[in-house]
């Protein structure tokens, strides 16, 4: 009997499980790595897809001192291959734009931070430094415009007494800038900020060719990469209250920002910021949208649930986030067309175990794809 019932497991694992929601329809494939990524030293940390089976994943080594392994997949994720490591640097931010492969790097054996941009046009095999960062300087945020132009946000962290607190402990304040290049990180210009701001009060997303800022509980902004030509957004419900760091993500024309605890959406349309929808997935703890993805009408989001522990939950929306549909309480890593992927690791019987998951939906005929392309 037992034997049946793990037989029957497997069978339910490898075809995948068909999961619905209320408005809709979407199926869940869940299925192991095979091949080629060693499971018991690495968690992969970025991963990205250029068509629905190709994809690139960054993984970190451990223990310290980190490295960061390239592979890539051809069949959805059951089998990887090697393309490139890169010793004692870690993977902070991995994008894709007209065929290069770009990554935000972060030196994992220092007290000193540093930051690096690296581009590759060879799907990971090799790569080109694009520029570098040091002085405690570190990138959290990277955006892509065409070939050439590249935006970044870098903090600058002032270590408090080292002897002190016995570790370092960076200090949060005013340093933050917006830089962005427009000849692949030969010469970069900082964008203007209100410098009187505070990270603790203002939030970032990075998009498509876009940066889209809010500060001080006021009106979106948004900064086009390769002009950097800046437009304030008109909202037609300004945010309630977004407090301090508060989480912010865009895709495509849809903003996520947390208000008053809760998930919020907006829509853009030219210089206007048209509220949706709000998501509450818990209302005795804070709801952050940290993870937004859109493919035409249909959009993905990912919104974070902090009580007891933090704990992530997945939802689609098929009609530009006027309406959601709860999914599942995992998240995924990256999104191709109307899929989305991730790559977890798991601890069964002591020991750990790779498996992919692909969402897509199944009610494709209602999914207009009418995204403006960048």
């Amino acid at each position: 009997m037992k034997r049946f019932f793990t037989i029957l497991s497997l069978i339910v694992l490898l075809s995948g499980c068909h999961r619905h929601s209320e408005g809709g329809q979407f199926n869940i494939r869940e299925f192991p790595v095979k091949e080629g990524i060693d499971v018991e030293n690495e968690n992969p940390m970025q991963m990205t897809f250029f068509s629905y089976s190709d994809g690139i994943v960054a993984t970190m080594t451990y223990p310290p001192p980190n490295n960061t392994v390239f592979y890539r997949t051809g069949d959805e994720g059951i089998t990887w291959t090697k393309q490139s490591l890169i010793s004692k640097w870690y993977c902070e931010s991995l994008i894709i734009s007209n065929g290069c492969i770009y990554a935000a790097m972060r030196f994992s054996d220092d007290i000193r931070l540093r930051s690096k941009i690296i581009m590759s046009q060879d799907t990971a095999k090799t790569w080109q430094e694009l520029a570098s960062f040091e002085d405690d300087y570190e990138i959290k945020n990277i955006g892509v415009r065409g070939r050439d132009a590249i935006a970044i946000l870098r903090y600058h962290f002032v270590p408090v007494d080292i002897k002190k607190e016995g570790f370092r402990s960076p200090r949060y304040g005013r340093d933050y800038e917006i830089l962005v290049s427009n000849d692949r990180g030969k010469y970069w210009n900082v964008v203007p900020v209100d410098t009187t701001v505070s990270l603790e009060e203002a939030s970032f997303a990075f998009s498509e060719g876009l940066v889209t800022t809010v500060e001080r509980k006021t009106a979106f902004t948004q900064i086009d990469i390769a002009s950097m030509k800046k437009d304030s957004l008109t909202v037609d419900k300004p945010p309630i209250d977004v407090g301090g760091w508060p989480e912010m993500c865009r895709s495509g024309e849809i903003i996520g920002i947390s208000e008053n605890d809760l998930a919020c959406f907006y829509s853009v349309h030219g210089h206007n910021a048209t509220y949706e929808s709000t998501i509450c997935a818990n209302r005795h703890s804070p709801n952050d949208p940290v993870w937004l993805y859109q493919y035409g009408d249909m959009v993905y989001t990912s919104v974070n649930v902090c009580w007891d522990k933090v704990s992530q939950r997945t939802y689609i929306s098929y009609d530009r986030a006027k309406t959601w549909h709860p999914v599942c309480n995992e998240w995924f890593m990256t999104g191709y067309k109307d899929r989305l992927y991730n790559f977890k690791i798991i601890n069964e019987n002591g020991s750990r175990k790779a498996y992919m998951m692909v969402l897509e939906p199944t009610r494709k005929k209602d999914i207009n794809n009418t995204n403006k392309q960048y």
